[in-house]
């Protein structure tokens, strides 16, 4: 997952937590569109690393990761992300 952090990312995976000195939409528009997925303003999710999606209130969408960790995805994401996956 990557999450911005001012005009930074933070990406996580298990225990790392490394800073990029890039923003969050600089980094978008390098990563394969086929596998990772902007989920809202704050982070980018990678779609092979989800357990399960659940509906949420007023159109958005949460999903769980295989780390156990929940990310929502924004109302407008969330149309995206169903014609995406076809959930």
């Amino acid at each position: 997952m990557f999450r911005a952090e001012g005009n930074y990312v933070r990406l996580q995976w298990g225990k790392e937590r490394p800073l990029l000195g890039r923003s969050l939409a600089a980094l978008e528009s390098k990563l394969d569109p086929q596998r990772f997925f902007r989920a809202n303003r704050q982070q980018i999710i990678n779609l092979e690393l989800i357990r399960g999606v659940d509906p949420g209130v007023g159109g958005r969408l949460h999903v769980e990761l295989n780390d156990g960790r929940e990310i929502q995805i924004s109302r407008r994401q969330a149309r995206q992300f169903r014609n995406r996956t076809l959930v």
